[in-house]
């Protein structure tokens, strides 16, 4: 009689292992970050990973998404919290004054991702591009709202306003990774403020 052996179970953390790929591809890039490296950081063996993840650009797909999830995301919630939509801006300010010169190693996996591939890679430019959106469109309600309780001036472009806090969202997440006293970063944020006055 044949018995039929289940298939063997995963042996490692898959949460653990994304974040592992998250932290490799964001120190280093998407290009100089090979499937033997990514094994090794992660823990895994060569078919786990692509029995688990698919190919290497699967993979990197999954981390940016889970960079969305635990980087953005926060920020996206601060700004889409009920209230004043000036405070609620002026709070994510704060936070990135906070951790101006925290992370000038690493900078931003998004920011680092679209230096890295631009647009030469449609389907990871459109990950890119919808994640960067979706920083713009957190901003702009919030500078809505903002405009219509009167905390900026009715001739303000909530619009043109997101979209400039966004670009310079991923210039300072860039520039921060030669600035590890944080003050370029800092002194960049109070011009921002300005902006909201």
């Amino acid at each position: 009689m044949f018995v039929v052996m289940a298939g063997r179970p995963r042996e490692f953390d898959r949460g653990k292992a994304l974040k592992q790929a998250m932290d490799l591809f964001w120190s280093q890039g998407y290009e100089a970050t090979g499937v033997a490296e990514l094994c090794d950081h992660m823990g895994v063996g060569r078919q786990s990973l692509y029995n688990t993840f698919g190919d290497k650009q699967a993979l990197f797909v999954e981390a940016l998404e889970h960079y969305r999830d635990v980087q953005i995301a926060p920020m996206i919630e601060v700004l889409s919290a009920p209230g004043s939509g000036l405070a609620n801006v002026h709070q994510v300010l704060d936070m990135w004054q906070d951790g101006a010169g925290k992370q000038a190693k690493a900078g931003c996996l998004m920011a680092n991702s679209i230096a890295e591939f631009g647009i030469r890679e449609p389907k990871l430019s459109r990950r890119l591009r919808a994640m960067l959106c979706g920083v713009e469109d957190a901003f702009r309600a919030a500078l809505e709202r903002a405009r219509d309780d009167g905390e900026l001036p009715d001739a303000a472009e909530p619009r043109k306003l997101a979209r400039l806090f966004a670009t310079l969202a991923q210039g300072l997440a860039t520039v921060g990774r030669l600035d590890p006293s944080g003050m370029f970063v800092r002194d960049a944020v109070e011009s921002m403020r300005r902006l909201l006055q």
